[in-house]
């Protein structure tokens, strides 16, 4: 990619499965994701492809599968976090999209909170009224979830970062879960 960290997010997420090996330039205004600059792209290329013997070090990131279902109408029939398994009808309009960073669910354009079933490994943990919640890997844990006062992990930390935005509750904290 050429471009800054927001050229590579974007780059990444259009990828549904394995992803390929990325080589990112920084030609953007932040940098942290993109560690070659682009004057010397013509170097760092003829360095990469001419080093046959050698092995070249790869960073491997965790990615958020994320998967959108709106205007389902849902059929209970059994167990979840209120206790009913809900299934969506086959009338959903569905999106599903890999984020690098992070994913945001929040309130949208209306004042009123979010009231948000929070739950891990389908077990209830709390209700969140607040203005959403972050959910963010550890490369995205420096970005928007930091600024929400979450919490910073390495890259190599199989972990995902659960940060509440605003929240109308002293008690739901900022939480790092296993991935």
């Amino acid at each position: 990619t050429i471009g800054g960290d927001g050229t590579l997010t974007w780059a990444v997420s259009q990828f549904d499965g394995p992803m390929p090996p990325v080589l990112s330039f920084a030609a953007g205004s932040l940098g942290f994701l993109t560690p070659f600059p682009l004057d010397n792209w013509v170097r760092i290329l003829t360095r990469i492809f001419n080093s046959q013997d050698v092995p070249m070090p790869l960073v491997c990131r965790m990615r958020l599968r994320v998967v959108v279902r709106r205007r389902c109408h849902r059929v209970s029939s059994g167990n979840d976090l209120a206790g009913q398994t809900e299934q969506a009808s086959p009338n959903c309009d569905v999106m599903e999209a890999h984020a690098l960073n992070e994913v945001l669910i929040h309130r949208g354009r209306f004042g009123a909170m979010a009231k948000l079933d929070v739950g891990v490994d389908g077990q209830k943990v709390t209700v969140l009224q607040g203005d959403g919640v972050i959910l963010a890997t550890p490369t995205g844990s420096t970005a928007y979830s930091l600024a929400a006062g979450g919490s910073m992990a390495h890259p190599g930390v199989p972990a995902i970062l659960l940060t509440p935005v605003s929240p109308h509750s002293l008690s739901f904290r900022p939480a790092v879960l296993p991935d």
